[in-house]
């Protein structure tokens, strides 16, 4: 008996979720460049073919990915509230958010990960710069640590440096998860 129309609309909207899927696994695990259609085909145990069906390049299914897995997440990096507290109370939601990345649900987890390193990969600034500058950190670092400097409560010295090992202190804790603490974190903030 034939599949009904219904039937094959949710058989290739599975499918297509298992690409989206995988290339979330993808792009959480290697750099945009990285990432290759084969890569994908091969983990979806499909054809290029079938691939280009749904979509019919690489960008495309980034731009897919952020659209509608990404940018709606909960799990997002609290950007946007650490950017409405402002200085050092910004600096603190996102030092504990980070120090507590080895809590964070696998798949949230992937998408913390895109949101920490991808926004600043020159490729993904070129091709995707609405999601490359709604979530770049260092922009967003740098005004925090001036504000918290005038409030004196971030070390004095160079904002670019301690923008810099902020940045490498978050990414660590992304890379391996559980291995900074919040007091690591918040020690690094507050004034000697």
């Amino acid at each position: 008996m034939p599949r009904t129309p219904s039937q094959n609309k949710a058989i290739k909207d599975a499918r297509r979720e298992q690409l989206l899927t995988i290339a979330q696994r993808f792009f959480a695990a290697s750099t945009y460049s990285e990432v290759s259609i084969d890569k994908l085909t091969k983990a979806a145990e499909c054809s290029h073919g079938l691939f280009y069906h749904y979509f019919p390049n690489k960008e495309a299914v980034f731009s897919a990915l952020v659209k509608e897995k990404i940018l709606p997440s909960d799990g997002l990096p609290p950007f946007s509230e650490a950017a409405a507290l402002g200085g050092i109370e910004g600096l603190r939601q996102l030092c504990s958010f980070y120090g507590n990345a080895g809590e964070i649900p696998a798949k949230s987890f992937q998408i913390v990960r895109i949101c920490t390193f991808y926004p600043e990969d020159k490729t993904v600034e070129e091709r995707f710069p609405k999601f490359a500058k709604s979530l770049a950190l260092t922009p967003l670092l740098t005004r925090l640590v001036k504000e918290g400097q005038k409030e004196r409560l971030v070390v004095s010295g160079s904002v670019r440096e301690i923008v810099f090992g902020i940045k490498t202190l978050f990414q660590a804790a992304v890379e391996r998860p559980g291995s900074l603490h919040e007091d690591v974190l918040f020690g690094f903030l507050r004034k000697n």
